[in-house]
């Protein structure tokens, strides 16, 4: 009997211990709930390494400093605002000395932000104030949270790098005329991208696209039902003051609405356009409003100051259903064209139950399609 009984508690301690190391151990905890900047930090940094998924909960209150995760274990983060707690409640600001959140992610699956207004205080307009430093196998997605520079902020508001999936939705990214900075910048994605209902507001006075992506051929892009309003971009030849798409095999853009956007392409040429756009295989552009957006040069050319299209060999694009009406697109000195629609190359584009009207295109030189304008393209049909 006593031979029995033991063997039977030794037979229940390893399944206890076989359970404990399934489910990672019951006394290791996988939710931090934090109320000060130096306790978000050593949450951060103890999720780094625990040996499990972890959730880290903010209480209402302003957490001061540049704020650290770099893990190369295989487990999710989650950094949120704490249970009841409003996204205007939770701020973090990197008073001017950097990032205000930077999350690396080697190994792990998901890698979640929400919840929380970021002030967008780095001291540099190329830093991402929230940036998201991943792999090719993570998928990483800030939902709800406020990204809102003033009084002269630098800062990018969201800034993701190499991640499978990239979803930023449900955002207020906002800067005001003495700010500067990107609002979305989405690079290195491998599957997919996604920006859906988020309100990205600037000043024409300052620098700061609104919404840039480049990715590579195999990835899918969509962005949907936003509004992108006011933003500023001066850079030489490059295009897309409100959203810029480089690359993928095909992207989405639809139901966006895109007002009051200004791009300076100043002594350089070849620049313009609220939205700019290029994909591998397929592009449709649909129920979307471009509008009193203007493109202008000081001495070269320029195209459109509405919507650029510039598709591959293979490409096949669709724009339908949108109002592009109002835009502007001219020169001091060089061709301007296209002032509403410019597309460039590709296989095939189909423009179809569109209202373009009262856009214009102004040059010195020669000015034309000021409401459209289709160059290089295999076959087009308008109608």
């Amino acid at each position: 009997m006593k031979t029995r009984y033991g063997t039977r508690i030794r037979a229940a301690m390893a399944a206890v211990c076989a359970a404990l190391a399934v489910t990672g151990g019951a006394a290791r905890a996988d939710v931090f709930n934090v109320g000060t900047a130096q306790d978000f930090q050593n949450a951060l940094t103890a999720a780094a390494a625990n040996g499990v998924s972890d959730t880290i909960k903010l209480a209402a209150g302003a957490y001061v400093g540049n704020f650290n995760f770099n893990s190369t274990e295989a487990f999710n983060i989650t950094v949120c605002a704490a249970d009841g707690v409003s996204n205007n409640a939770v701020t973090i600001d990197g008073a001017g000395g950097g990032r205000e959140l930077s999350i690396s992610s080697s190994a792990g699956e998901y890698v979640t932000v929400r919840g929380i207004t970021f002030l967008r205080n780095c001291g540099n307009n190329t830093l991402g104030t929230l940036r998201l430093a991943t792999v090719g196998t993570v998928d990483v997605l800030v939902d709800n949270c406020r990204f809102v520079a003033t009084g002269g902020a630098k800062g990018i508001g969201v800034e993701t790098t190499a991640s499978r999936d990239a979803i930023v939705r449900d955002c207020e990214i906002t800067r005001d005329a003495t700010s500067e900075g990107n609002g979305v910048q989405i690079s290195g994605a491998t599957r997919e991208v996604r920006v859906e209902r988020n309100t990205v507001t600037g000043s024409v006075s300052t620098i700061g696209r609104v919404v840039v992506i480049t990715v590579t051929i195999g990835v899918n892009v969509n962005v949907s039902s936003n509004e992108l309003r006011n933003n500023y971009y001066y850079q030489g030849s490059g295009d897309g003051s409100a959203l810029y798409i480089s690359g993928g095999q095909s992207v989405m853009i639809v139901g966006n609405t895109v007002i009051g956007n200004k791009h300076s392409s100043g002594t350089s040429a070849g620049a313009g356009g609220a939205v700019a756009a290029s994909a591998a295989s397929a592009m449709t552009i649909a129920g979307n409003v471009i509008s009193s957006n203007t493109s202008v040069g000081i001495s070269w050319a320029v195209r459109a100051a509405g919507l650029i299209l510039s598709g591959a060999g293979g490409s096949v694009m669709i724009v339908s259903n949108n109002t592009i009406c109002g835009n502007t697109a001219s020169t001091g000195w060089g061709d301007s064209s296209g002032g509403g629609v410019y597309v460039l190359g590709g296989a095939a584009v189909t423009i179809r139950g569109n209202n373009i009207s009262s856009n214009s295109a102004h040059a010195n030189w020669t000015s034309c399609g000021g409401g459209l304008r289709i160059v290089n393209t295999v076959s087009a049909t308008v109608s």
